[in-house]
């Protein structure tokens, strides 16, 4: 319920394996938690994961977690879909129609705890700002790693904002002890049920492999260009999706994109030396892209060019 469609799906076998089986037990509750930095495929293998079993569950909700707000929002969604799928569900029809957010989500919680209802999956996404025991915000220790590096200021602003949205996920599971629970976070500290950490892609021709979905091109085994931008990409899921995306609506070869790609490197190293290398290639590739949506929007004397809105648009494999 409430789950977008994947158009292509890259590597991570062996993860998804792994979440099968962590899920596929009947008779308790279980709950994974998939762990890694932004942009390593979380979301993407659990859109996956619904895909591939969806006849193994009886309803499958998707739940925005970055917030509260979001995911009170989301269980008022889900409980639209509940009504039109199970009209006979009185007290979830009476909670939205006392337009109350809160309770939306009990009456949701409520269906779910059902003795019958026991075979539903809940994806709680993107779970990071965490608050368990009276602490929250980020991580420390990663925080302290990245305030060393200078990629978060003396200040700690972008703490402060992420401690303002912590929250604690526990009180929106259901009660019961049947169901499946996947959650997907940056978090090291969410320590709820099994995890599986989402690392870089370990094998080069899964990274190939997302260069060729991505660009829709063909003969990448053949051309060393498009190894040597795999293997500069370390595995980066987002970092391959964002340099395919390109490639797929500018005519470049491999080695004009990697030249670029090194300009940018450059220029990004200049401004901000003190990046992360994960963040380096990130920004990277999306300083390729966006500097060819700026110089097209200048040629035509418009915000954004209509070619040039695929690049935002596109959609990476799901890794």
């Amino acid at each position: 319920m409430g789950v977008t469609k994947v158009d292509r799906f890259v590597g991570r076998v062996d993860e998804l394996e792994r979440l099968h089986e962590a899920l596929k037990r009947t008779g308790e509750r279980r709950i994974v938690v998939l762990h890694g930095l932004g942009g390593m495929g979380k979301t993407q293998l659990s859109i996956e994961y619904t895909k591939r079993h969806r006849n193994d569950y009886s309803a499958t909700l998707w739940l925005h977690a970055r917030d509260e707000t979001s995911l009170k929002q989301s269980f008022q969604q889900a409980a639209r879909r509940i009504v039109r799928e199970h009209p006979t569900v009185a007290y979830v029809q009476d909670a939205i129609a006392n337009q109350d957010l809160d309770e939306t989500a009990e009456a949701v919680k409520r269906w779910l705890d059902e003795t019958r209802n026991d075979k539903w999956l809940i994806v709680y996404d993107n779970y990071d700002d965490v608050r368990f025991d009276g602490r929250s915000g980020t991580d420390q220790s990663a925080e302290s790693a990245l305030k060393q590096s200078g990629t978060i200021a003396s200040n700690t602003s972008q703490a402060e904002v992420a401690a303002s949205k912590a929250y604690d996920i526990r009180p929106y599971f259901p009660e019961t002890d049947h169901g499946a629970i996947i959650i997907t976070t940056r978090s090291s500290r969410v320590k709820l049920g099994q995890l599986i950490r989402l690392g870089k892609l370990g094998d080069i021709e899964d990274s190939l492999a997302i260069l060729k979905s991505t660009s829709n091109r063909t003969h990448l085994s053949q051309d060393p260009d498009a190894y040597t931008l795999a293997r500069r990409l370390d595995g980066l899921p987002l970092a391959l999706s964002t340099a395919g995306a390109y490639l797929n609506q500018v005519s470049t070869t491999f080695a004009e994109y990697l030249q670029l790609y090194d300009e940018s490197w450059l220029r990004l190293h200049k401004e901000s030396p003190q990046l992360l290398d994960y963040d380096q290639a990130l920004y990277s590739t999306w300083g390729v892209s966006f500097n060819y949506i700026v110089h097209s929007a200048a040629k035509q004397s418009c915000i954004y060019a209509p070619s040039t809105l695929g690049l935002l648009r596109q959609r990476g494999p799901m890794v």
